[in-house]
């Protein structure tokens, strides 16, 4: 029989798993558009890149 403390453990873990795996997720996404946008910006202009920081 589990003990009370292992439950509590495992449901902490998948919370915290579920958490992480959602924040990745957006992580992913905006870095995704962002690159679109980037990808955007270079289109047709072909001749200059300006990587200025």
């Amino acid at each position: 029989m589990p003990d009370v403390a292992e439950i509590t453990q495992t449901a902490q873990a998948n919370v915290q798993a579920k958490l992480q795996v959602g924040m990745l997720r957006k992580m992913l996404d905006a870095q995704q558009t962002e690159a679109a946008a980037l990808m955007k910006m270079m289109e047709g202009k072909g001749q200059n890149v300006d990587l200025r920081v």
